[in-house]
């Protein structure tokens, strides 16, 4: 029986996803639409595509937070976001579903410092796969992200350390 794990990091219009079988990248894209509504169905139509057969075992979908006083941008645009998280687990239907929040899943670690980390634990095939993926470069770090909530939901990801700020 092949266990089947999907990863997405939504976004309002877009979403990364990945999907992995018996702990191997099968297949890894970010798809856009223009609405919210339009990514949900945008990516369970590609999750249905690409999947091996049956039911996916897990769905790990990026949670949404509010990070009190870093003034970034409005909260009120999380709404979107967790709308497509919502949807797109309800429409994928898996045997089980994780939500972890950014800082549970990758930490505080920095952006490139955890792309390579998370780069170094996928296979030489996995990595040939995402580079052949023919996503867009402004969007590719979605993909990259849907890989390791994948690999986070699989137990493939070692556990971030908060306060980690180097060496890979």
């Amino acid at each position: 029986m092949t266990h089947i794990c999907v990863g997405v990091d939504p976004g309002k219009h877009h979403a990364g996803i990945a999907v992995f079988a018996d702990f191997e990248l099968v297949a890894v894209t970010c798809v856009e639409a223009t609405s919210p509504l339009e990514v949900i169905r945008e990516a369970d139509r590609w999750i249905f595509a690409n999947r091996p057969r049956g039911i996916p075992d897990l769905l790990v979908v990026e949670n949404q937070q509010v990070y009190p006083g870093r003034g970034k941008g409005n909260p009120n645009d999380l709404i979107p976001l967790a709308f497509v998280a919502g949807g797109i687990a309800a429409m994928v239907n898996a045997t089980d579903t994780m939500t972890p929040l950014p800082n549970k899943w990758k930490g505080n670690t920095p952006k490139a410092i955890f792309t390579q980390r998370l780069l170094s634990r996928m296979t030489a095939r996995d990595r040939d796969i995402l580079a052949n993926a023919q996503i867009k470069g402004r969007l590719l770090h979605n993909a990259v992200d849907a890989c390791g909530l994948a690999l986070y939901g699989l137990g493939a990801l070692a556990k971030p350390v908060a306060e980690d700020k180097g060496d890979a």
